[in-house]
């Protein structure tokens, strides 16, 4: 099982000075309704209370005598976005125009910038003459 899907009333949402947000409280719905008395066969009791902080708009969100659905998802079946890296870490394909052993050579080598470029192009190429490069796509 992937994800349980569980319906809750919020039963409460009170403003709190002293963390500067709101205290809310969810309580499992039993009755109410067809789909209700379905989730309550399920989950006849459940509560859920949360501080939400005033520095975001869920805070006004929860309503009370308003119900709501909760996903509970296992977090291991969700595919985690991947993070971009920065422009500076990317590799990146330049083509050269250089002399290599007397002869004119247009090779695509890697780096992450114009250094390390011209270290790979180094590293390949002994002795490299780099006339000029551009970066590819």
């Amino acid at each position: 099982m992937k994800k349980i899907r569980c319906k809750f009333e919020c039963v409460q949402n009170k403003h709190s000075e002293e963390y500067s947000g709101s205290v809310v409280e969810f309580s499992a719905v039993v009755e109410g309704s067809e789909e209700n008395k379905s989730f309550s066969e399920y989950t006849p009791s459940g509560e859920l209370t949360m501080f939400v902080s005033d520095k975001t708009e869920a805070a006004k969100f929860f309503e009370k005598g308003k119900e709501y659905y909760l996903d509970i998802i296992d977090v291991e079946t969700v595919e985690k976005p991947k993070k971009e890296q920065p422009e500076h870490l990317k590799v990146k394909e330049y083509k050269l125009r250089a002399v290599y052993a007397s002869k004119s050579i247009t090779p695509v080598v890697k780096g992450r910038g114009e250094k390390e470029m011209r270290k790979n192009a180094q590293k390949e190429y002994p002795g490299i003459n780099i006339i000029s490069f551009e970066q590819l796509g």
